[in-house]
C-alpha cells in the first residue's frame, strides 16, 4: 500500500495484493470396473492451484467546504487450475478407471466508482454515486469425467462477460446529535437480471444520550 497527499485537501492511495496457493489433492473420482459405480480413489498426481490479484487506486478531494468527492478504480484477476493426469491401470490393480481432467478458470473484473457529498444545509449531507463493474470469465476443461473414463478426453471451452451498473442517491439528516434520518434510492442494472429500483429509509433517536437508542429501518435490495 502506498499513499500520499497531493495537497492538504486530498489523498491518493494505491493498494495491491496477491494471494497464491498450491496443494496436492489426495483423492480423485473414479469408476469401478464391472458395476460402473462412482468411487473415490487415492490419486498422488492430482493438484490444485489458486491465485488472486487485487489492485485499487483511490482518490479523495475536498474542493470546498460544501463539496467533496471520491474516485475509485479497481482491477481484480482470479485463477484456478486443477490438473489430474491419467493413472496407469496397475496403480489401482485393474479395479478402477481414474479420470483424466484439467480445468483452467480465469476471471477478470474492472471496477469503477465515484461518490460525491454535498453539504448544502446545516446538519444535512446529500450524496450521489455511480458504480460500474465489467466481469469476464474464461473456462477451459479437458477431460473424460462425463463419459466416466470410457471415452478419450474432450475439450470444453466458453467465455462469459457481464456488465453491472449502479446509481444511488442518499440524504442524511441529523438534529442535535440525537435524531438521525437517512433516505436513499438505488438503481441497479445487470446484464443477466435486468433493472431493479430499491428504496431505503432508516431513523435513529437517542432516548438517553450514549445509553439508549431507538432505531427503525425499511428497504429492499438487489443482489
Amino acid at each position: 500500500q502506498i499513499s500520499f497527499n497531493p495537497n492538504p485537501n486530498s489523498i491518493l492511495r494505491l493498494v495491491s495484493r496477491y494471494i497464491g496457493s498450491s496443494k496436492e489433492l489426495a483423492l480423485s473420482p473414479a469408476v469401478t470396473i464391472g458395476d460402473n459405480k462412482l468411487a473415490l480413489a487415492r490419486d498422488p498426481n492430482r493438484s490444485l492451484k489458486r491465485s488472486s490479484l487485487f489492485n485499487n487506486l483511490f482518490y479523495r478531494q475536498r474542493p470546498s467546504s460544501r463539496w467533496n468527492f471520491e474516485l475509485s478504480l479497481g482491477w481484480v484477476e482470479q485463477g484456478l487450475e486443477e490438473d489430474n493426469p491419467s493413472d496407469p491401470p496397475e496403480r489401482h490393480g485393474g479395479r478402477l478407471i481414474s479420470f483424466t481432467d484439467f480445468v483452467n478458470l480465469k476471471g477478470k473484473r474492472l471496477i469503477f466508482g465515484t461518490q460525491h457529498h454535498l453539504y448544502l444545509f446545516p446538519n444535512n449531507i446529500f450524496s450521489l454515486g455511480i458504480e460500474y463493474e465489467k466481469e469476464r470469465v474464461n473456462f477451459h476443461e479437458w477431460g473424460n469425467l462425463e463419459s466416466k473414463g470410457k471415452r478419450p478426453p474432450v475439450l470444453t471451452r466458453y467465455t462469459e462477460t457481464r456488465d453491472i451498473w449502479g446509481f444511488y442517491a442518499q440524504n442524511h439528516f441529523a438534529w442535535r446529535e440525537r435524531l438521525f434520518i437517512n433516505a436513499g434510492l438505488r438503481l441497479d442494472y445487470n446484464k443477466d437480471f435486468g433493472t431493479s429500483l430499491n428504496p431505503k429509509v432508516s431513523a435513529a433517536y437517542w432516548i438517553r444520550p450514549q445509553t439508549t437508542k431507538l432505531k427503525a429501518s425499511f428497504g429492499t435490495g438487489f443482489r
